[in-house]
């Protein structure tokens, strides 16, 4: 190879300077090398994105919850419908000829209810009982009082919270027919009772009463309890009402003299005589006495009304 062959050579391999005729060629391959570079930085964004969204959708509470159905208000436990008046039945027992008699054991620990359901179309006796102690006795009409469902609000019912009790139920006969229960039921939340559907209108409380003490419900928060402190005065009975499904309670310095509660939107009402929680409740409160009344309330969600009549 001569001096001219070796400089050809060297010429070949060297890099080409700007302007001359291999620089389209050369700007060819370098544009498909950053394409390539390009398409590749693409293709791993998108699998970065592809598997982001994959490891969100999987994480642990992202999935969205299943809606919880509501309680089936017409749904019943050995005859006793599972809710009914703000209480849902947690425990029961039923019986046919011919047994006589149920036994329950319970601990409460929340307020309760007990109920008994008679045979229908007998007029039998029974005998309610808790831990050996008769709580009463009384004759049954020949429908069974409350369409076949007595409920016991009597206080000495109220065992201790926390405490066993036994709770027994004897008929003065067995049945000719049919069958009879027993059965406890516990105070449920406002939120979690199955309440019928709210009506376009609801009826009217009037927020002019007739106490000398009238505390009415902020239109603009209807479930937002009340505290006042008053001069007391001289008070026949205590009047409430409301016109949704809630409770309203009245309390006299901390101690609950009275309440009114609803499950439907037709309204409720009740009074209660001020010697009546005087004297049960050991509420000593005389005219000219400082005392706080507080009304409070759960899930109420339209117009109350709380008068202290004299």
């Amino acid at each position: 190879m001569n001096l001219s062959d070796l400089k050809g050579v060297l010429a070949e391999r060297a890099e080409v300077p700007e302007g001359l005729a291999h620089r389209p060629r050369l700007a060819a391959v370098r544009g498909k090398v950053a394409r390539r570079r390009q398409g590749k930085a693409a293709a791993c964004v998108l699998a970065l994105v592809a598997g982001l969204g994959l490891v969100l959708a999987t994480l642990p509470g992202q999935a969205p919850e299943p809606a919880v159905p509501k309680p089936d208000p017409t749904r019943t436990v050995h005859g006793f419908l599972e809710y009914e008046g703000g209480d849902r039945v947690v425990l029961s027992a039923e019986a046919a000829y011919p047994q006589q008699s149920l036994r329950l054991e319970y601990t409460p620990t929340k307020e309760f209810r007990i109920e008994i359901r008679c045979p229908a179309g007998q007029q039998l006796m029974y005998e309610l009982a808790v831990d050996g102690e008769n709580v009463g006795r009384r004759s049954v009409n020949k429908t069974c009082q409350g369409g076949g469902v007595v409920r016991f609000d009597d206080p000495n019912l109220k065992a201790p919270l926390g405490n066993r009790m036994e709770i027994t139920l004897t008929m003065s006969a067995s049945p000719e027919v049919g069958t009879f229960g027993l059965a406890v039921a516990e105070r449920v939340p406002v939120a979690e009772f199955p309440l019928p559907p709210r009506p376009s209108h609801l009826t009217t409380v009037e927020r002019a009463g007739r106490g000398w003490l009238v505390l009415n419900s902020d239109p603009a928060a209807p479930g937002r309890s009340v505290s006042r402190t008053v001069t007391w005065q001289s008070t026949r009975y205590i009047w409430a009402e409301l016109n949704t499904p809630g409770v309203v309670k009245v309390l006299v310095d901390g101690v609950e003299v009275h309440r009114v509660e609803s499950w439907i939107y037709t309204g409720a009402t009740a009074s209660r005589p001020a010697g009546d929680w005087r004297e049960r409740l050991r509420l000593p409160v005389d005219p000219g006495q400082q005392v706080t009344v507080q009304i409070l309330v759960e899930g109420a969600s339209g117009d109350w009304r709380v008068d202290f009549r004299s």
